[in-house]
């Protein structure tokens, strides 16, 4: 029971929902870039929301299922393709063994997930399976996806006569939003007004440099009151940097555990995954919210996922038939 990589994509690695609690150490946190497409991923194949999924760019993988699955993709919507069908994301998907999944051209958003149902078997370290590629640990040998490399099934389901496309599916998330909502960071007195303003109406164009460690953003110089050092302090996933030359970075999955540059901001959590699938050179603005309203639109994310999640589990029962 495995999945073959026929072909490596440009950037595929394993990813759950992060490393947690080792940021003292200066271990990053890793994780999936868009966590609510990740979280749908898992419920509509029936697993716990933080399961560890394949997430991908395009260049997109080319696999080969060596056995019967059960699986979904989410996030990224780049023309999916299963024995050359159009396969469409957000539904769960019954594969019979030799099938091959490949994908056609980049149609929207940055980041896909393929999650499998029962997750794929491989190590877990420091309470994660996601990848960190900086230190070569967790994932598939602490690295990138390979042509040639062999990911094996955790679970095994009994065996289909063909593939099947299920009726229930998941409403795509409003990856198209351009405002991404911020909370006011610790250094963001250290703007002037005139910049506090510019911060939340300009736009800003998302930098082709841009990668899992941060999100260059680019605009008009955001000018500074305050020009004393900072000392290095901790960042988090969204941590909005304003850098020596007036430009900006969004803190991701992959960044450092602390930083020395002002933290003006934080996105907060509802819309990174909206920030994490914007395309390069599109444009983007900030609209100040409150903990409240940020800890709220989060939690009723999350609940939205846990129904899905419920309400597949029994329907996917019958196709169950046994556990490693």
């Amino acid at each position: 029971m495995s999945l073959f990589v026929v072909k490596a994509g440009a950037h595929d690695t394993l990813q759950d929902a992060g490393r947690m609690g080792y940021a003292h150490m200066g271990i990053n946190h890793n994780g999936a870039m868009d966590l609510p497409a990740l979280f749908t991923a898992n419920a509509l194949v029936a697993n716990p929301l933080r399961t560890v999924a394949i997430e991908f760019v395009f260049p997109a993988p080319v696999v080969q299922f060596n056995a019967d699955a059960i699986i979904a993709l989410s996030g990224a919507d780049f023309g999916a393709l299963l024995n050359d069908k159009p396969l469409p994301i957000l539904k769960t998907i019954i594969v019979k063994s030799g099938s091959t999944l490949r994908f056609s051209k980049p149609l929207i958003g940055r980041y896909g997930y393929l999650a499998l149902y029962g997750g794929f078997n491989v190590p877990s370290w420091l309470g994660s399976q996601s990848t960190n590629v900086k230190i070569g640990m967790g994932g598939y040998n602490g690295r990138r996806l390979q042509n040639g490399d062999v990911l094996d099934f955790i679970t095994e389901i009994s065996l289909v006569s063909e593939t099947k496309i299920m009726p229930w599916f998941s409403k795509p998330g409003n990856t198209n939003t351009p405002i991404i909502s911020v909370l006011a960071g610790p250094e963001w007195d250290w703007l002037s007004p005139q910049a506090q303003t510019n911060f939340l109406h300009q736009s800003f164009r998302i930098q082709p440099q841009s990668d899992r460690m941060g999100i260059l953003l680019q605009a008009h110089e955001l000018q500074k009151i305050q020009h004393q050092e900072l000392l290095s302090s901790g960042v988090a996933n969204g941590t909005v940097q304003l850098l020596p030359n007036g430009q900006l970075i969004v803190l991701m999955a992959d960044r450092q555990t602390t930083g020395g540059y002002p933290r003006i901001a934080t996105v907060a959590g509802f819309h990174l995954g909206n920030l994490a699938q914007a395309a390069s050179q599109s444009h983007i603005t900030f609209a100040l919210t409150s903990p409240e309203e940020a800890e709220g639109s989060w939690i009723t994310l999350y609940n939205d996922s846990m129904k899905l999640l419920q309400a597949v589990k029994w329907q996917v029962a019958p196709y169950i038939f046994k556990t490693n």
